[in-house]
């Protein structure tokens, strides 16, 4: 039944303040492709590290890799 109730809480994203918004899509720009879906998956969609790995029919390792190196990126911008 509550599945069936509108989500009216805004999202994360939607919080951020515009310049702060900005930055972060300017980061996500410089990470490698293959950390780009994973790090979203995990950051956002609230994914484990098992499920992002399972979506991208990838190793757990490789996809925990991935998702560090995104992260320990985005810091750096």
């Amino acid at each position: 039944m509550l599945d069936r109730l509108p989500d009216d809480d805004p999202e994360p994203v939607e919080l951020m303040a515009p310049g702060a918004l900005a930055a972060v899509r300017g980061a996500m720009a410089v990470l490698p492709v293959p950390s780009v879906r994973p790090w979203r998956w995990r950051s956002s969609a609230s994914l484990t590290h098992q499920e992002v790995a399972a979506t991208l029919h990838a190793p757990l390792g490789t996809t925990k890799t991935r998702i560090r190196s995104g992260l320990l990126k985005l810091r750096v911008h």
